[in-house]
């Protein structure tokens, strides 16, 4: 994150966890100060309120708000739990990061996740663009975190999901420079989600993804081969700042190129999540027609991420647009039930890459794929005809409305929200040399 940028910021983060799952400490850990209370006998009550702390970092002014555990008896009701969650948002408004704390040496991964589940069912708003999972004791991790991960409870897998695979670890046995290293991939994590997006595209060989890399990076980032050999042979991911908004692309290889055995075609999938998209785009030609091998390395992708997470984020990018023979609607009439079964699991949502369409219409569709993005599978609608204010917007905080005086740990009143829609994007779009592709996003009626 750059220190210039965010020295007047405030930014606000909200833990969430079981009683004696590190909440606090870790909340300290972020803070650098010992604000909160930390009590070394594990028979003492935790906090039955919540509560923040909040001081001045290098990161800027940081505010972390302390809550009590969803599963403690005054909080079964449904209600008020439901009251509970919303005094957090009055407390924390609009919140930059939900910190998940799970112990790594936890007995009862049942109750983390019935508690997880009952805070995603009743918080609502955009919780993929916000969730990182903490994980906290790590000097009581037995194993590799992978191996953790892999071995335990069933459904901490949808969890992982729900997180795009966001996860840190704190360790109170770490030195200084390596738990700085931790706190600074928190605060990286905030930058990430609050300024930018990530992209990751798959498909075959000669299927456009290079190409589309560019597009989006509105650079020559990544090599495109005129031949018949693929020129993306692993994994590659560019970035670029696009009028403020940070954008992160990952091209990835044809599976069938990578000339191993299944086993590692498996790993090499399960790596994409490290990249955490928010958008993963599959890349099908318009021109030619839908292949059985294509789909097999679908059917693939999705069993090994996950058919909930993938489809969740999935878009479906038609390329070589412009050797359409006719209007893409018409043309899906017609396609294979695979492909329309593929288009079904992505929601309907597809785009159409064509090298003919004007600059202003690129402008106003990256919008929505921008959009999309940041409100977690917000409805991909397209009507050629509807206002740029018609765009779904991600909700902002105007202001702040507390004055710092040094460190502070209270309770106070947080300020309103509301929809703040930043219309500047690549103005300098028609500068490129790139050849000119226009992004058409389109949904099918079903």
């Amino acid at each position: 994150m750059n220190k210039t940028e965010t020295q007047h910021e405030e930014i606000r983060i909200i833990i969430i966890g079981a009683s004696r799952s590190g909440k606090s400490t870790a909340a300290n850990v972020l803070l650098g100060k010992n604000i909160f209370q930390v009590s070394a006998d594990t028979r003492q009550r935790s906090h039955m309120t919540c509560q923040f702390g909040m001081t001045k970092t290098e990161h800027g002014y940081v505010k972390v708000l302390d809550t009590p555990d969803l599963q403690a008896p005054k909080l079964r009701e449904e209600s008020k739990v439901r009251e509970e969650i919303q005094k957090w948002k009055t407390m924390c408004p609009d919140a930059h990061l939900i910190l998940l704390a799970i112990r790594c040496d936890s007995h009862d991964l049942d109750a983390d996740v019935m508690r997880f589940n009952k805070f995603r069912r009743l918080w609502g708003d955009n919780l993929r663009r916000r969730l990182v999972v903490l994980f906290t004791f790590g000097d009581k991790l037995q194993k590799d975190i992978d191996e953790l991960l892999a071995r335990s409870h069933p459904t901490l897998q949808d969890i992982m999901d729900c997180a795009g695979h966001r996860y840190v670890i704190f360790d109170s046995s770490l030195g200084a420079s390596k738990q700085d290293g931790r706190v600074h991939q928190v605060f990286n994590f905030v930058s990430e989600l609050r300024h930018g997006f990530n992209v990751l595209i798959i498909g075959k060989s000669k299927s456009g993804k290079s190409n589309l890399g560019n597009y989006l990076l509105n650079t020559t980032a990544f090599s495109v081969s005129r031949g018949p050999t693929s020129s993306t042979t692993h994994t590659v991911t560019r970035s670029a700042e696009i009028d403020g908004v940070a954008i992160t692309v990952t091209d990835t290889p044809d599976l069938r190129n990578l000339g191993i055995v299944k086993t590692s075609t498996e790993e090499e999938i399960k790596k994409w999540y490290a990249f955490h998209p928010d958008i993963i785009l599959l890349a099908i030609r318009c021109d030619v027609c839908y292949s059985a091998e294509e789909h097999q390395m679908y059917q693939q992708i999705k069993k090994v991420l996950g058919e909930k997470y993938f489809t969740s984020i999935l878009i479906v990018a038609f390329t070589f647009g412009d050797r359409l023979g006719k209007n893409i609607d018409e043309e899906l009439k017609t396609v294979c039930s695979e492909l329309k079964d593929v288009l079904k699991e992505a929601g309907h949502r597809y785009i159409v890459f064509s090298n003919e369409d004007p600059v202003q219409d690129r402008k106003k569709q990256f919008m929505r794929l921008r959009a999309f993005a940041f409100n977690e599978g917000a409805p991909f609608e397209c009507n050629e005809s509807r206002s740029e204010s018609t765009i779904p917007i991600k909700p902002t905080v105007q202001g702040a409305s507390e004055t710092l005086h040094g460190d502070m740990l209270q309770v106070c009143q947080g300020s309103k929200t509301m929809c703040d829609y930043d219309d500047r994007f690549m103005n300098n779009l028609s500068n490129t040399s790139l050849p000119v592709l226009d992004v058409l996003f389109h949904t099918i009626n079903s």
